[in-house]
């Protein structure tokens, strides 16, 4: 949220799932958090149980690390609809959870207008899983009261365009797909 969308000023850890090196990325956690002062889990990879089989386009890169030319470190974050599944999987409600306020926002980013536009969104990621009835009584009470003509726009500078990109490329696809045929009555 706060690393590529923009949506939330500060985060109290950073979320993330390595594809490489897995012995060395805990070594290197451990000592920046040594020399930065920071709590041993302000690199959390819990999200790991959240990453869903129907992602493979709706990574976006976020940056190359020295470069792109050169070898390092590559950064993906979800597209806003994975990242807003993401969120209502397993939403919390609570006083202390970001979590709505987040929900909120990313609804707005991707122009989900009503909690059945919201479920789909999130059944699509998550086909296997059933959706919490939590989450459920969530979106019913956050598309309640949300203002869905309001239009967010989220994205640092520089990943705008990927996010453009994206959305691009979403309506593409979406224009291509033959209408199924209204049923007979």
């Amino acid at each position: 949220m706060a690393l590529a969308y923009d949506l939330r000023k500060t985060t109290k850890d950073v979320d993330a799932v390595f594809e490489r090196d897995k012995d060395f990325v805990p070594k290197a956690v451990a000592a920046i958090a040594a020399e930065l002062d920071l709590p041993e889990d302000w690199l959390n990879d819990a999200v790991k149980g959240y990453v869903s089989h129907n992602d493979a386009d709706n990574m976006l890169k976020f940056g190359s690390f020295p470069s792109e030319e050169n070898p390092g470190l590559r950064i993906f974050v979800p597209a806003p609809e994975y990242f807003f599944a993401m969120k209502c999987i397993d939403i919390r409600t609570g006083v202390a959870s970001n979590d709505v306020e987040d929900v909120k926002s990313l609804a707005l980013v991707c122009g989900i207008k009503s909690a059945a536009e919201a479920l789909d969104i999130v059944g699509s990621f998550y086909p296997d899983k059933r959706v919490p009835p939590k989450t459920s009584l969530a979106l019913e009470e956050i598309f309640e009261t949300l203002d869905t003509d309001v239009v967010l726009a989220a994205g640092r500078s520089g990943f705008d365009q990927a996010l453009a990109q994206h959305k691009k490329e979403k309506q593409d696809k979406k224009a291509k797909r033959p209408s199924r045929p209204l049923p007979r009555l």
